[in-house]
């Protein structure tokens, strides 16, 4: 990214972030995203923005993390992030 636009896709970017709604899919109300239901994903994207965070990123929204509720019957039978 060159130097004059970081700035502002920077804002762009974080506009979007904030406008996102998150829920469940099938819910009642109309959502951007759904939940993270791999076992372990969540921690896993926790860990890589640590990690992005130790290497100079900044945090430009805050953190969401809810409850599991996944119940799909295999959810605890396999490693999705490992393959």
């Amino acid at each position: 990214m060159q130097a004059p636009v970081f700035d502002r896709f920077v804002d762009a970017a974080v506009g979007v972030a904030r406008r996102l709604r998150q829920g469940p899919a099938l819910g009642d109300v109309p959502v951007d995203c759904g939940a993270m239901c791999m076992p372990g994903l969540a921690d896993k994207v926790a860990h890589l923005v640590e990690e992005a965070v130790a290497d100079g990123a900044k945090v430009h929204t805050p953190p969401c993390r809810l409850p599991c509720a996944c119940s799909h019957p295999y959810a605890d039978k396999f490693d999705y992030m490992n393959g």
